[in-house]
């Protein structure tokens, strides 16, 4: 499964990861101290964009950073999320195909819809990590939040050379499933009835760029709905830990509870759980950031390696 965030934060102003992340500071980030990027070739001849940042001077370790949903341009937005994490770390991150370089996320292109499916961010992440991993020598961790945890999820069960795994705001529902019980809830902008209404859509016209679910193409849709994120996990051999907010309304707690509670996820003992009392899908309670706060227990967490 690809994303378990929804597109009606999105459609307020894409910033792939925190969902309302203030405009001004997207600008700012990118015009005062833009990450650095490198363009690769892809196997299938397309140019995929690999940015980086430094956390702090002369780095000692590497993160490979795999962004949730959305078109906002890494320029803008990579620097601008790890601003309040500890620790000396290069963090790569893999432009998503069809993002336009200055693309604040505010409205995506027919480009980015066209090619916005879960095979080809799978295949740009899985490119660019090979990527770092030969300039590097190593990655330290992988790191993927709300779209993003499944795709590193993946990417760390296909490299057990990579040294640990972060997720936040990811489960173990896949997205039809989290949508039918977040729509049981009226926490969608849809009914259950609408819902089941869509799906039935995508059914029939599974290559539409132009129909659409919450804000998302059919053709996003129909390659990410039925993913089942629980064997992604069962495949991988490193220390996981994910965070997940209780209040979260973009994904259901249940979701991340199914993925704890799976008996050969628990027998393994490779995956620490956190569900953070009162937090929303972007860590925020109480119209407070609670990421600063999160991320040093990352830190702490990933240099006990």
């Amino acid at each position: 499964m690809i994303s378990k965030r929804l597109l009606f934060c999105v459609a307020a102003l894409t910033t792939m990861l925190t969902g309302c992340a203030d405009y001004g500071s997207f600008v700012a980030d990118a015009a005062i101290n833009p990450p650095e990027v490198e363009r690769l070739r892809s196997t299938n001849g397309t140019e995929i964009e690999v940015f980086h940042i430094d956390t702090q001077p002369n780095p000692a370790g590497t993160i490979f950073f795999v962004t949730g949903s959305g078109c906002a341009s890494l320029r803008y937005y990579l620097r601008h999320y790890f601003a309040s994490f500890p620790g000396g770390w290069r963090i790569f991150a893999s432009q998503k195909a069809g993002v336009s370089p200055l693309s604040t996320g505010m409205g995506c292109s027919r480009d980015f819809d066209a090619q916005y499916t879960l095979p080809e961010i799978l295949t740009r992440n899985r490119e660019a990590l090979s990527a770092v991993i030969a300039r590097q020598g190593k990655v330290d961790a992988l790191f993927g939040v709300s779209e993003g945890g499944d795709v590193a999820a993946t990417l760390a069960g296909e490299n057990p050379s990579v040294g640990r795994l972060v997720v936040i705001g990811s489960g173990g529902m896949s997205m039809r499933e989290s949508l039918r019980m977040l729509a049981r809830r009226s926490e969608l902008p849809v009914s259950s009835e609408q819902l089941q209404e869509s799906y039935e859509r995508i059914a029939a016209d599974p290559a539409s760029v132009d129909k659409r679910l919450l804000g998302l193409p059919f053709r996003y849709w129909s390659s990410s709905l039925d993913v089942d994120p629980i064997p992604l996990y069962r495949r991988i051999s490193q220390p996981t830990y994910i965070l997940f907010g209780e209040k979260d309304q973009s994904a259901p707690v249940e979701s991340v509870e199914k993925l704890r509670d799976d008996p050969e996820i628990r027998k393994q003992g490779k995956i620490t759980v956190e569900i953070v009392p009162g937090a929303s899908h972007t860590l925020t309670r109480s119209g407070v950031d609670l990421k600063p706060e999160l991320f040093s227990k990352i830190n702490a967490w990933l240099a006990s390696r």
